[in-house]
């Protein structure tokens, strides 16, 4: 059965929406690892001095750089979405147009 004009609209909405969503996670993921990560470890840095502090640092520096790359795979996970949502949309609006004009 055919979508409804209200349905294929609907869904378009739904997907941008969850583009947006993934969009704000990724900033909120970037946020959290360039200041308040960094500055913890920048805080621990000053304060704890030693070789142990210094793996610590290093593991905090890769956690860091695993949370930008999610932050990144999460925005390119938001464009796919958003891609494949007005390709879809499109479609659907051809297929409900050509549906229609046939119908008439």
């Amino acid at each position: 059965m055919a979508k409804s004009l209200d349905e294929i609209r609907m869904n378009f909405r739904v997907a941008n929406a969850m583009a947006e969503r993934l969009d704000a996670l990724a900033k909120e993921m970037n946020n959290l690892a360039n200041e308040r990560f960094y500055g913890a470890l920048r805080s621990i840095n000053s304060n704890w001095k030693g070789e142990n502090a210094e793996k610590y640092i290093h593991k905090g520096e890769t956690v860091k750089g695993k949370m930008q790359r999610t932050a990144s795979d999460l925005r390119a996970a938001a464009s796919t979405v958003r891609t494949i949502a007005r390709n879809t949309y499109e479609a659907e609006m051809r297929a409900y147009n050509i549906a229609n004009t046939r119908g008439s």
